[in-house]
């Protein structure tokens, strides 16, 4: 059963065209990346424009974001509780 799926499974990715693949390829880094995920599914509103943009996360964001420990402490100043980041949950 499992060697037929894979066979079927062979077959699609070689019949995809290279634009195909690309975009598969590049879902996948989004959805590797946390960040990356963030600025594609998340939508915030540009106080500057009054428009809503991608999410875009801050230096200190992504590395809250990007980091693979089990525990994170982050000591953040007072101000940043105003700020939005999501925490990605195993």
């Amino acid at each position: 059963m499992m060697k037929k799926q894979l066979k079927n499974e062979s077959r699609q990715i070689a019949s995809m065209t290279e634009q195909e693949r690309l975009r598969i390829k590049k879902a996948a880094e989004i959805i590797q990346n946390p960040v990356l995920w963030a600025k594609a599914f998340l939508r915030t509103v540009d106080n500057t424009t009054k428009k809503i943009t991608p999410w875009i996360a801050r230096w200190y964001q992504a590395e809250i974001l990007l980091c693979d420990a089990v525990k994170i402490v982050a000591r953040c100043g007072r101000r940043t509780g105003e700020i939005v980041c999501p925490s990605p949950t195993n």
